[in-house]
């Protein structure tokens, strides 16, 4: 499949289930070759002047385009999904057509000022832990946590630099030997306000938010958390839940996002609820619905992070403990790119053995 291509996709309806139906690909989207797509409808009166593009018969392509009737291309009717995830191809239209509809969709969809360029990777790490404490400082085969993170940041190709932001002298001595060390005040509600005083005093464009005990992250999803930032204020990023046992698990964040990628929601509640479904269990469920666990990695634009920090913790963010929600309580969109990779965090000496095996494993 590549652009241009008329694909089958899988669209959210209204009652919360998906259908299968055709999409016209406009983009490839790096790092991970995502596509985004626009649906394609039989319904004329959907037809949006001067936005929409009609197909019929007549049309030189309709021919290569695999539709049986005449139909509309809406280009606000947008899906961003991994390739894996389409059905197949059904046909193509012609390039003259495509690179029409890019166009035009350019015209219409509102750009941020430019796409930042100076990004810095923020590693937020404090060396009180009631479950563990001096996490970050903890030896994993043979190297401090804290390092084992850094050098994960390190690979990725979007980040200018990479920054340890502590309020904690004996993290300090350790992270210098490689990498920038931030020295912060200690009484930071959340990683946001650490970071974000970090922002204010380095001149950056963006900043991604990295956590700190997930020492086997995966740049490339550093990097598309990054490029989102391209045409986003905010972005984050999610997987497919596959695992049973997260179903219900309230440590397991789910995010539930539009049409366009943003996210509409995060809870500890396992959402959306399947009404037709909610007898079933969670192997059934999860079969069912592509239920997304959100992933704590943040890219903020340098603006965006300083503006959302002046905001009073809001009543979603106290209820659900989930600061990202105070963004979305102050109108900030947060783009969620969908990856693969799911999280291996460290929040227990136990966690950090078997950590630890995996990389003796992998030697």
């Amino acid at each position: 499949m590549k652009e241009g291509d008329i694909v089958l996709a899988s669209f959210p309806q209204a009652d919360g289930r998906t259908k299968n139906r055709p999409a016209l690909v406009l983009r490839e989207i790096p790092p991970f070759n995502d596509l985004l797509v626009c649906g394609i409808s039989t319904q004329l009166r959907h037809y949006v002047g001067e936005f929409d593009e009609m197909i019929s018969a007549g049309d030189s392509d309709f021919p290569t385009s695999g539709l049986l009737r005449n139909s509309v291309i809406r280009l606000g009717y947008l899906l961003t999904q991994p390739r894996g995830d389409f059905v197949g191809k059904i046909g193509s239209i012609s390039r003259e057509r495509h690179v029409k509809l890019l166009a035009r969709l350019g015209n219409f969809l509102p750009r941020l000022s430019r796409p930042p360029k100076k990004i810095f990777g923020v590693i937020p790490a404090r060396y009180a832990s009631t479950r563990f404490p001096g996490k970050p400082l903890h030896l994993i085969a043979g190297k401090p946590l804290i390092q084992r993170v850094v050098e994960r940041c390190k690979l990725a190709q979007s980040l200018s630099e990479v920054i340890v932001a502590t309020d904690d002298a004996r993290i300090q001595d350790v992270a210098q030997k490689f990498c920038r060390v931030e020295m912060t005040r200690a009484d930071h509600p959340s990683g946001s306000d650490r970071i974000a005083e970090v922002g204010a005093r380095r001149d950056c464009d963006a900043v991604v938010n990295i956590q700190g005990d997930e020492p086997l992250i995966d740049p490339a999803v550093i990097d598309a958390v990054a490029g989102a930032l391209a045409d986003n204020e905010m972005s984050t990023a999610a997987t497919r839940i596959r695992d049973a046992a997260e179903y219900d698990n309230p440590n397991v964040v789910k995010v539930v996002v539009n049409s366009a990628g943003r996210a509409l929601y995060f809870s500890r509640r396992t959402i959306p609820c399947l009404r037709d479904a909610a007898s079933g269990s969670a192997v059934e469920q999860l079969a069912a619905f592509p239920f997304l666990k959100h992933l704590g990695i943040y890219g903020y634009r340098r603006e965006t992070l300083l503006r959302l920090v002046k905001f009073p913790v809001s009543p979603l963010e106290a209820a659900e403990k989930l600061e990202q929600l105070r963004a979305l309580e102050n109108g900030i969109q947060i783009a969620v790119v969908r990856v693969s990779y799911d999280s291996v965090g460290v929040d227990t000496p136990e966690d950090a053995a078997r950590v630890e095996k995996i990389l003796l494993n992998h030697r």
